[in-house]
């Protein structure tokens, strides 16, 4: 097995490197996923993907194209037409690949409305609590006295008294 470093990119190697103990059972299989966000989208996110709402797609060359670009640079932004999976792709995936990969993570769902913001952060909470392939591997993330809001949850693992780890902003 290669080493975390070798096979993450990014700002997850280290991370995944301090999230998992040499002794966790499971550590290649989370290595897996994590590292290829393909089989991510099609084990997590798109089993639960309403059919109704969205078309049973898999992100397409430009995705992984244009996550690669966003993380190199923070600051950029991607424009593409509507029904492209730019919310489910580069927001919902990332950020629930981030906390799998580090439960001290921290991040914002910005969006001219809060209610956009907030619709963003809700499909995510529902993702980490409502994914039993998703807890299964990686973990609870909702700790059962914990109150998550529409505004912001912290998840299992978080440093308290820090940044929450999901808040939701409207600008």
């Amino acid at each position: 097995m290669e080493s975390i470093p070798s096979v993450l990119a990014g700002d997850f190697a280290g991370a995944l490197a301090r999230a998992i103990t040499a002794g966790d059972y499971i550590r290649e299989e989370r290595l897996r996923y994590l590292a290829d966000p393909i089989l991510f989208w099609r084990t997590f996110i798109l089993p639960m993907t309403d059919s109704d709402d969205r078309p049973q797609v898999a992100p397409a060359p430009w995705h992984l194209e244009g996550r690669a670009h966003l993380r190199a640079h923070r600051e950029a932004v991607l424009l593409a037409p509507p029904g492209h999976l730019k919310t489910s792709f580069f927001t919902v995936q990332d950020a629930i690949e981030r906390v799998c990969a580090s439960r001290t993570v921290t991040q914002a769902f910005v969006n001219i409305s809060a209610s956009g913001a907030q619709d963003m952060l809700a499909v995510v909470q529902h993702h980490l609590t409502e994914n039993q392939k998703l807890v299964e591997i990686f973990g609870r993330f909702k700790a059962k006295d914990a109150k998550w809001t529409q505004a912001k949850c912290d998840v299992i693992g978080k440093p308290p008294g820090t940044t929450p780890s999901f808040q939701a902003v409207g600008i």
